[in-house]
């Protein structure tokens, strides 16, 4: 059986996620694009973002004491879950709506990809903070945000397409999850 226990920040965010989300769509219907596009840039980003997200993992993992790590069906089906109810919602957000909206005001897309993330991170910084002021803030979650962000901010742009980036947000939600969060208060 599947149990989602979501804090009570995970579940104000979820629940502004469902009030958000059919508003964009009414307000900006075209921005919900999920095609498929590949090519070399982004299979390259794709290999590379991996090879990171792997290595983070390994790095932390080694840095900290061995910690046996549960691959039970149900939890692996209970992060899964979790997984989407988060990536979807925030890529439809910070990549469909704030990206697209940047890409209408500036020409340049690195400094949209920066300032998206820059922005995708902040979005993080309250999750397990323990406090408004600022020394409380999670800032560990939120430079690992900002950083996460930036490739996917870059397969939006090389694609025009949520697809990818919502299933990297996945992957990256899933591995720190599964691998991390047990140890790692920044992921809570």
């Amino acid at each position: 059986m599947i149990n989602i226990r979501l804090s009570s920040y995970h579940g104000v965010v979820f629940a502004m996620y469902l009030i958000a989300l059919p508003i964009v769509y009414l307000l900006f219907p075209e921005i919900f694009r999920y095609h498929y596009l590949v090519n070399q840039s982004v299979i390259l980003c794709l290999f590379f973002t991996l090879i990171g997200l792997v290595s983070y993992v390994l790095w932390k993992r080694k840095r900290t004491e061995t910690e046996e790590v549960h691959f039970g069906i149900s939890r692996i089906l209970e992060i899964i879950f979790y997984s989407t109810l988060f990536a979807v919602p925030e890529e439809i957000l910070f990549r469909g709506l704030l990206q697209t909206y940047l890409s209408s005001i500036f020409n340049s897309g690195l400094f949209i990809i920066i300032f998206s993330s820059l922005i995708f991170g902040f979005a993080h910084i309250f999750n397990g903070s323990i406090g408004l002021h600022p020394k409380h803030w999670n800032w560990k979650l939120a430079g690992i945000a900002c950083t996460g962000g930036l490739p996917l901010g870059y397969l939006f742009l090389l694609t025009g397409s949520l697809l990818l980036p919502t299933l990297l947000h996945m992957v990256y939600l899933i591995a720190l999850r599964l691998f991390l969060s047990q140890r790692h208060d920044f992921l809570k």
